[in-house]
């Protein structure tokens, strides 16, 4: 028999806070991506649920995966609240399912070194949806407005002009870019289909890439 080569890719979502990661993130899996849950050592928010939103670790346990090289895109965050870090297990991340994850942008580039076919989506939402957002967010879980507050001042290094931001950056990381101001916007469903289309032609590119090697 003939063995047809079917190429998977792994989605890797990047946007600033409030841009809409999580919710892009929950139309792929409707879809039948499988979710890659990152850990984290964060508190659980109200309404988070462990192994669905995140997987919540001690320091020890996060430690030991470091220890291990069990762990990519590693992050930390000294938040108004405390250090912080993510990760993601990558060894266990499945090589034939089409994946789907939420990075920021170094966690998109350690990954990228790590795994194969990675397929970038940034969402560039503007800076006062994305607050009105943040806040509506914050008073229904009490998350810390200060923390909000210091998450939007360093977006605005990461992804400003200079940082991710730039098309020069973005454009060598992510093959598919969306956007939302206050004149024009997608629904997620819209964004989704589109990004999809893109993705189709990817793996026709990947399926062809094989059949010439």
């Amino acid at each position: 028999d003939i063995m047809v080569y079917v190429p998977h890719v792994n989605v890797v979502i990047v946007g600033a806070m409030a841009s809409g990661k999580t919710t892009m993130l929950k139309e792929f899996i409707n879809r039948g991506y499988n979710p890659v849950i990152s850990c984290t050592t964060r508190p659980k928010r109200l309404g988070e649920k462990d192994g669905v939103d995140y997987h919540f670790v001690t320091d020890e346990s996060f430690d030991a995966g470091l220890a291990w090289n069990d762990l990519a895109a590693v992050r930390t965050y000294n938040t108004v609240d405390g250090v912080w870090r993510y990760g993601i297990g990558y060894k266990n991340i499945p090589d034939d399912k089409d994946n789907v994850f939420i990075l920021d942008p170094e966690g998109l580039m350690d990954i990228e070194t790590k795994l194969p076919n990675i397929f970038g989506v940034y969402l560039d939402v503007d800076e006062n949806i994305r607050m009105e957002r943040a806040l509506s967010r914050a008073y229904a879980t009490n998350e810390n407005i200060s923390e909000i507050q210091r998450r939007f001042a360093d977006d605005r290094i990461v992804f400003g002009s200079d940082g991710f931001g730039n098309p020069k950056w973005y454009m060598e990381h992510c093959k598919v870019r969306c956007w939302a101001n206050d004149e024009y916007t997608r629904t997620t469903i819209e964004e989704v289909d589109r990004i999809e289309r893109f993705i189709k032609l990817y793996k026709k590119q990947l399926r062809s890439d094989h059949e010439s090697n």
